[in-house]
């Protein structure tokens, strides 16, 4: 599991390194509305088979995306865990960092986009979920 976050976040960090002035924050940021969303996506599936109402104050989710990009952030501050991640994935073959990256960017966009369609076909649609 650890191993699926470093590569994900080398991967953003390696994207924001050419364009941000702070590429260690964004990637964390990034990373973790992703284990929230996806966190989201199970409560929702949870919610879909038990037909149980799961409920979270607002205040509850920023907390945890702040936890979590402080515990991100935290770990991928170290200068050796980052080299050493450059290390690892530098020399990566072109075609397998090509299908990573489109699974990556492909798991972003489901990740996101699957509690929008779950919120427009429910509210929006009137289906009973």
């Amino acid at each position: 599991m650890i191993a699926i976050i470093d590569y994900t976040f080398y991967r953003i960090y390696r994207v924001y390194k050419k364009k941000d002035s702070n590429p260690i924050l964004m990637g964390s940021l990034i990373l973790s509305i992703l284990v929230f969303s996806t966190s989201l996506n199970i409560l929702t599936i949870i919610e879909v088979i038990f037909k149980k109402k799961v409920w979270i104050p607002n205040l509850a989710i920023a907390l945890i995306i702040l936890f979590f990009t402080w515990l991100f952030w935290r770990r991928f501050k170290n200068q050796e865990l980052l080299l050493s991640l450059d290390e690892k994935y530098k020399a990566e073959e072109v075609r397998k960092k090509a299908w990573n990256g489109l699974f990556i960017v492909g798991y972003i966009v489901l990740a996101l986009l699957m509690p929008v369609l779950y919120g427009v076909l429910k509210h929006n649609l009137h289906y009973d979920i």
